[in-house]
């Protein structure tokens, strides 16, 4: 990973499911919003959602020339329309924009595909860990972004995953100095994406912008425009996605655009609820998150609970458990939610070792919530999880190392109906896990210290091992 990755990376750091800017982890499959916010500082608490000024003197003639020029490359690059002084480029050619991903059969097991990296100079253009599988009505879909030399735009691509692209841009990376490109995350039948534009060094614009797999004229038009004065880059907001739906803390409110104005309306508020609101992900008519209240016992914000918002009713307290288990994230898998519980006695939060991963329907009727009802599976036997977990067609994958002793991060691949595991690889060094499906996980892992992305056809791991 390169420097000017390194600001996502070290949020991601901080915790599964409670940061900002996780780009490496959203492979969601099945109906999942994707990965989600954290806590927000206080500084930004009166962040607003105006509809964005025009900067004053500026020349708007000469830039609706730029934004109607197209480049005369075979990719034809024309600027987006509502930030053409960003110089974020979308193809109206994608197809030409990069070669389909290429993959050859493994040469260590069978029923297995690695990725040819042979795009443009693989010593200069790399991946990123920005490389999502999504799976919409059977189709599966890849949207990576592609990391170029110093000075140079970043791509981000989509693609059917064994097809050409459908669309493309060109962005600027993360942090660099004018315009950039946040996180990319699938969410519903759609991708979305954030673009950044710097007034001052205490002033963004954002753009927030989702489309479906094709290059489909959605893709310029801006679902939400804001103009936030008091963010600090390093407060980022992390945006999740429902379709045409984005929802976000912006702070200590959970906001989300309203399909009537456009525009973001708080839903919730922190300083209402008594707590600290992150982990905002939204599905259908759905807002969820998790509130982060007192504990007089340890005399710390460190007493969790998941709440829901539906069609803007008031928020509701869902999830509370108590005892011997604290909630500690959760994600949303279509109809079901997964919620990952540890021991209040577990140590340091910031190790990701969780202890329980129950399953519960994602339902607002509280009855379905008792502990009686959750399908609960052990995690003991793992360090580590909890980084990228992902999901789909019935199995729950994330990269981890077992507690035996083992030094090395391998694939974990359970089955959700029984617990059962397939027996790791202990030659492979994982990384992250990029998608699963009913039928194959991909994965990326280390070869002599670069990273490739790996399918493996899940029918060709054998059998199963029973829970213990």
């Amino acid at each position: 990973m390169s420097l000017r990755r390194l600001a996502p990376a070290l949020c991601i750091a901080l915790g599964f499911l409670g940061c900002v800017g996780s780009n490496i982890q959203d492979a969601s499959i099945d109906g999942a919003s994707g990965d989600v916010a954290g806590p927000r500082d206080a500084r930004i608490d009166s962040a607003r959602s105006d509809v964005v000024r025009q900067d004053a003197g500026r020349d708007e003639a000469a830039l609706a020339a730029q934004c109607a020029e197209i480049s005369a490359t075979p990719e034809r690059w024309q600027r987006l329309p509502f930030a053409c002084e960003c110089d974020a480029r979308m193809a109206h050619s994608p197809e030409l924009a990069a070669p389909p991903i290429q993959w050859r059969a493994c040469t260590d097991r069978a029923d297995c595909l690695d990725m040819v990296d042979d795009w443009r100079n693989p010593r200069s253009w790399h991946f990123t860990f920005e490389f999502l599988g999504h799976e919409i009505d059977g189709q599966l879909w890849i949207a990576y972004r592609r990391e170029g030399p110093a000075n140079t735009r970043d791509l981000i691509v989509v693609s059917h995953v064994d097809g050409p692209p459908v669309a493309a841009w060109e962005v600027a990376p993360f942090a660099q100095e004018g315009c950039w490109a946040s996180d990319i995350s699938w969410g519903g039948s759609h991708l979305g994406m954030s673009i950044w534009r710097a007034r001052t060094q205490d002033r963004l614009v954002h753009f927030v912008l989702t489309g479906p797999p094709s290059n489909d004229p959605v893709w310029r038009e801006r679902v939400v425009e804001m103009d936030e004065p008091r963010f600090e880059r390093a407060l980022i907001p992390y945006f999740t996605y429902w379709n045409r739906s984005v929802a976000t803390t912006l702070g200590t409110n959970v906001y989300r655009n309203s399909a009537v104005t456009g525009r973001m309306e708080s839903l919730a508020s922190a300083a209402e609820l008594r707590g600290e609101i992150a982990a905002v992900q939204i599905i259908e008519n759905q807002t969820w998150f998790m509130l982060t209240e007192f504990n007089r016992a340890t005399g710390m914000y460190d007493d969790d609970s998941l709440w829901v918002i539906e069609n803007n009713l008031p928020a509701r307290r869902m999830y509370h458990p108590t005892g011997e288990r604290r909630f500690a994230g959760y994600k949303i898998m279509g109809e079901q939610i997964l919620l990952f519980e540890r021991s209040p006695l577990a140590g340091d939060l910031q190790q990701r070792e969780y202890e329980h991963l129950s399953v519960a329907q994602r339902t607002v009727d509280p009855a379905a919530w008792a502990p009686r009802n959750l399908w609960t599976m052990p995690l003991g036997a793992f360090v580590d999880t909890g980084l990228d977990v992902q999901f789909g067609g019935g199995w729950i994958a994330f990269a981890s190392r077992m507690r035996d002793g083992s030094a090395e991060t391998q694939l974990i691949l359970l089955r959700l109906s029984d617990g059962a595991r397939f027996e790791p690889d202990p030659g492979e060094r994982v990384y992250n896990v990029d998608y699963v499906t009913a039928d194959e996980v991909a994965y990326a892992r280390r070869v002599r210290e670069r990273v490739r992305v790996r399918r493996l056809r899940i029918r060709g791991l054998g059998t199963p091992i029973p829970p213990t």
